[in-house]
């Protein structure tokens, strides 16, 4: 067995006054870096006083799940012949929180492929290379969250 390591750095952007310690004097956002990569500006969810216009944790989990996907289904496609020529995932996730607000959870990852090949397709090889590509997604396998796929394959 093989083992391969991740690496980032989460870098905190600050708090807003000189004491941090009360629930409004920090700011939810923070920064993901790595040598020779883009940054990845994030902060919490709206909801929880974050700035919108960042990627907040929920979202990058299912942009973790769907490009895991998404890279083992067209590896999987490619392996059995499988031409295509598009493919895109509007993917979403649902958050469950607790009566007070407090503690959330999600319950559930549901992962939408649009997958358009070039020509003439096994129909059943197709939504079964969906499956396979589940079964050997690392993050599908790694997180106790149900994730669906619910895969649209046309034909151009």
């Amino acid at each position: 067995m093989t083992i391969h390591t991740y690496q980032i750095t989460l870098n905190w952007q600050g708090n807003l006054t000189h004491s941090a310690t009360g629930y409004t004097d920090y700011s939810r956002n923070f920064l993901v870096s790595h040598l020779g990569k883009e940054n990845i500006y994030g902060s919490a969810d709206r909801v929880s006083m974050g700035d919108p216009t960042r990627w907040n944790p929920e979202q990058l989990l299912i942009a973790a799940a769907s490009a895991c996907h998404k890279l083992w289904y067209l590896h999987l496609c490619a392996v059995n012949h499988l031409h295509v020529t598009h493919y895109v995932d509007d993917a979403y996730a649902e958050v469950q929180k607790a009566e007070d607000g407090k503690k959330g959870q999600v319950i559930k990852i549901v992962l939408c492929p649009q997958v358009t090949f070039h020509d003439d397709v096994d129909i059943t090889l197709a939504l079964q290379l969906h499956q396979d590509a589940y079964a050997q997604s690392v993050i599908a396998n790694a997180i106790s969250t149900p994730l669906v796929v619910q895969p649209h394959i046309q034909v151009e």
